[in-house]
């Protein structure tokens, strides 16, 4: 049933739309997203992690250990991502 907005008109609320390719049947899968067909995801993350372990030499040089742990925490989340999501894209070359 259509609801009406502010100004009166008649609103449908959207459908699903079934020709999605990213989705199979109604389940999701991550490995038909985007960010695994796409090499530059990945690699921007692994950039990001290669900036993070920067930060943490220069913050552990400056004697800010409690920093450079922080960041290494996140560098190592942010490696981590990158190698699964590469793992998934090589996969889905093959």
């Amino acid at each position: 049933m259509p609801s009406k907005t502010k100004a009166g008109a008649a609103v449908t609320p959207r459908q699903p739309d079934a020709t999605l390719r990213g989705v199979k049947g109604d389940r999701y899968s991550v490995g038909d997203s985007r960010s695994v067909r796409s090499p530059w995801i990945w690699r921007g993350f692994f950039v990001m992690a290669l900036v993070a372990f920067g930060l943490v030499i220069i913050l552990a040089a400056n004697h800010n250990t409690g920093f450079a742990a922080a960041w290494a925490v996140i560098g190592c989340g942010w490696l981590a991502v990158s190698m699964w999501l590469w793992r998934q894209h090589t996969r889905l070359d093959r």
